[in-house]
């Protein structure tokens, strides 16, 4: 899913969160919907380790070209293709946030949900566009990224 689907829906998410959690406030609604699109941070910080260029646009038409590869690949074969490494994307960073949000601010809880709301709309679509799911652990994809 691109930045554009992730803030459209995570718009309407966040406008929903704070309607049913309205002591959250406008920061709470902020930080959900700002966090439900910046996590894809990481997918930029790869595009930049792999290529050497600073371009977000670049790394925006990289991003797409690559999609449209893997989209012709036969639906087996997308599970073996070799997977990107997003250190935002798992389980970890969500405990991390937890641990966080405990020990120091609340802020961290909202950003914890703007995160894994993200994660779900991207098992939604990795359910739809491959046979297995493998994007649950950091840690997990950094021992089968290295292995690949």
């Amino acid at each position: 899913m691109f930045p554009k689907q992730h803030f459209l829906i995570g718009l309407v998410f966040s406008a929903l969160f704070v309607t049913a959690f309205p002591q959250i406030g406008i920061l709470g609604f902020l930080l959900i919907l700002a966090s439900s699109v910046l996590i894809d941070v990481d997918h930029y910080l790869y595009y930049v380790h792999e290529e050497k260029n600073w371009s977000l646009k670049n790394a925006f038409k990289w991003f797409v070209i690559k999609h449209k590869e893997y989209l012709q690949l036969p639906k087996t074969e997308r599970s073996k293709h070799r997977k990107l490494f997003f250190f935002l994307h798992g389980i970890e960073p969500l405990i991390l946030l937890f641990i966080l949000g405990y020990f120091f601010h609340t802020w961290f809880y909202y950003i914890l949900i703007g995160f894994a709301f993200h994660l779900f709309l991207d098992i939604v679509q990795i359910k739809k566009y491959q046979d297995s799911l493998y994007k649950l652990s950091v840690i997990y994809d950094w021992f089968r990224f290295k292995r690949d």
